[in-house]
């Protein structure tokens, strides 16, 4: 991943994980979406949901599997979100693996808990190697993980 959108997982058990986006006016993004105005753009908010799948992926299969999305299913956007601001990503999988596929039940709130977004998302499981190079995907997972 060359741009991350985690900062932080703060938990992780065997089906679910959560994690921290820490949002700064001085980020890159904000100078043009938009100016005077800064906003996060959804695309990024779905992103780090993402990422976060895919960091709990690679932790679980031992960096053997990957996830490319496939699918959103009903993936609502209910407030826009300015810095400064932290994002709270929760991520439950349950019993929702069927062969290669993996389906996660994302819930994104703020840092005052207000309901950012929510919805599934459709993943395919991939070879983590096809996908990543190990090196500095474990060096970030060592980062991210470092107050659990």
């Amino acid at each position: 991943m060359r741009y991350i959108f985690v900062d932080e997982i703060t938990a992780m058990t065997g089906d679910s994980v959560s994690g921290k986006k820490y949002l700064s006016l001085n980020e890159d993004i904000f100078r043009d979406h938009f100016p005077g105005q800064p906003v996060l753009p959804a695309a990024l908010i779905t992103e780090s949901v993402i990422q976060l799948s895919r960091i709990f992926t690679w932790i679980n299969s031992e960096y053997t599997r990957s996830l490319v999305p496939v699918s959103f299913e009903r993936l609502k956007f209910l407030r826009m979100v300015a810095p400064p601001s932290i994002l709270e990503i929760a991520l439950n999988f349950g019993d929702s693996v069927s062969g290669e596929n993996l389906k996660g039940r994302a819930r994104i709130t703020c840092g005052d808990g207000e309901l950012v977004s929510e919805g599934s998302i459709l993943f395919k499981q991939a070879s983590f190697g096809a996908l990543h190079r190990e090196e500095p995907c474990k060096s970030l997972v060592g980062i991210l993980t470092r107050n659990l």
